[in-house]
């Protein structure tokens, strides 16, 4: 299965604060799900992820505050 659509999704809601609480919860739904099947991905699949994980973290406050 290909997850890159998935995770490039992901990838623009961990950097979009524009968005409802509604949405930032959905978008954390989809971080567990993409998580829980990391196992099945690529290695390119996975480094990506990674990467959008590290820009959550550094985003975390914006984060927070926006839920």
């Amino acid at each position: 299965m290909n997850y890159l659509k998935d995770i490039e999704q992901y990838g623009q809601d961990v950097t979009d604060f524009e968005v409802s609480s509604f949405e930032t919860i959905d978008m954390l739904h989809l971080r567990s799900r993409l998580n829980s099947e990391s196992h099945n991905m690529t290695l390119k699949e996975r480094i990506l992820l990674m990467e959008y994980y590290l820009q959550l973290l550094k985003n975390v406050d914006r984060m927070v505050f926006n839920i």
